[in-house]
């Protein structure tokens, strides 16, 4: 065997470690994309408890906010009403025509 084959012999074995190792470092990257991924997606989530939380406190903020509207109507309807009544009307037409004892 020449000096020459046993060369190449070496060049080979070392070229197919080195395409081994390149091929574990992109795997390795792949990988620590992933979990960079994950990471980060974990971060814009929130429990579940919390969520559940929130929307319980957001369905009674909303109830409460019809009885509120519904209240508000119920005092409209009154006031309207107590404006058209005749005798506070003619109540307030008697005050303001005092005339005056000569």
């Amino acid at each position: 065997m020449s000096e020459a084959e046993v060369e190449q012999g070496e060049e080979s074995y070392f070229v197919s470690m080195t395409d081994i190792m390149v091929g574990m470092l992109f795997v390795f990257i792949i990988l620590l994309m992933y979990f960079a991924y994950r990471i980060q997606d974990t971060e814009r989530t929130i429990p579940l408890s919390q969520h559940l939380a929130t929307l319980d406190q957001l369905k009674a903020t909303s109830a409460e906010l019809e009885q509120t509207k519904r209240r508000v109507s119920e005092l409209e309807d009154e006031l309207q009403k107590l404006r058209q009544n005749p005798l506070e009307r003619y109540l307030k037409q008697a005050d303001s025509e005092v005339v005056p004892v000569v």
